[in-house]
């Protein structure tokens, strides 16, 4: 295989690429969607904005936490493993939704 000077690759992998990342940041735009609807649902509120922190906002507790756990498994057909578990992927719709198209690109790829 040889590489094309723009950095392609002669036998496409380069377009592979870039159709699974446009389709990664659908299904997360989606997903963030979805989260957002939940959240704003849960909280009684449609102030709550994509990237908002509820961590920081005061508006999660343990309980609630594993309750988002099991709503990104549920509603997204995805497993969160421990490694998952990380603050950083749940402070936000933003984030959450990124973690969802991680996970289903996982589930794609094998």
């Amino acid at each position: 295989m040889s590489e094309c000077t723009d950095g392609t690759t002669t036998d496409g992998t380069a377009a592979v690429d870039a159709a699974q990342s446009d389709a990664e940041q659908a299904e997360a735009a989606k997903a963030e969607h979805m989260v957002l609807t939940y959240l704003s649902d849960y909280f009684r509120t449609a102030d709550l904005g994509p990237e908002d922190d509820i961590f920081a906002l005061g508006l999660v507790n343990s309980l609630f936490a594993m309750e988002l756990v099991l709503f990104v498994e549920r509603t997204f057909d995805v497993q969160v493993r421990d490694e998952d578990l990380e603050l950083d992927n749940f402070r936000s719709a933003r984030a959450m939704g990124r973690l969802v198209a991680r996970k289903r690109a996982e589930i794609v790829s094998g």
